[in-house]
């Protein structure tokens, strides 16, 4: 029962969509189904889109695990802990040589 009622509401709305899409392209015969197809190259361009999209968030996503990595291993080996404090430590001497007073 459930099913038929889905069915029927389905129907009821591509009936609604029909009749604003004959409404919106001036076509006055019922009996006629208008189909909207969109552009191959506006389709192909929001696809190449969402894949580069994709490959950003997964480039960052694998450098956040790989600096998640470093400090992790910083936090277990005292010998990377302190290669890793040391180069904090010249990069803040370089970056106050290079800021003014």
């Amino acid at each position: 029962m459930r099913t038929k009622g889905k069915q029927l509401r389905a129907a009821w709305e591509q009936q609604k969509q029909q009749q604003i899409l004959r409404d919106q392209y001036g076509v006055s015969d019922p009996n006629t189904i208008v189909v909207e197809r969109k552009n191959v190259v506006t389709n192909t361009l929001r696809l190449a889109g969402r894949a580069s999209i994709m490959a950003i968030r997964f480039a960052a996503s694998v450098a956040l695990a790989g600096l998640a990595l470093i400090g992790l291993a910083a936090l277990i080996y005292p010998d990377t802990r302190l290669a890793l404090l040391g180069h904090a430590v010249e990069t803040m001497n370089q970056l106050n040589q290079w800021l003014p007073a």
